[in-house]
């Protein structure tokens, strides 16, 4: 299985998007789920070739909510808990 060796790297965020950047090595497309409690999952999916970096884009993300990213088609190295929070919806 190709592994994740760059990233995932929190992008740009929007109230209702997150780009997030990852690079593997060996080509593959990525399957990224958001999820959060008591909402619908948001994926999105990206042809990756090896060793070249590319963005998912995940539309339709709920303002003020907190998102746990996982990822398939490829593993991400162990430990990786990453979250989206759309500060301005609390006011920040």
């Amino acid at each position: 299985m190709a592994r994740i060796v760059v990233g995932p790297v929190i992008g740009k965020v929007t109230q209702s998007v997150a780009r997030v950047l990852v690079e593997v090595d060996a080509t593959v497309t990525v399957i990224g789920t958001a999820s959060s409690p008591g909402r619908p999952a948001v994926t999105a999916s990206v042809r990756c070739p090896n060793g070249r970096p590319r963005v998912l884009c995940f539309e339709g993300l709920e303002p003020g909510a907190e998102y746990r990213l996982s990822f398939a088609g490829a593993s991400a190295r162990a430990g990786i808990h990453d979250r989206h929070r759309d500060r301005r919806a609390r006011g920040r």
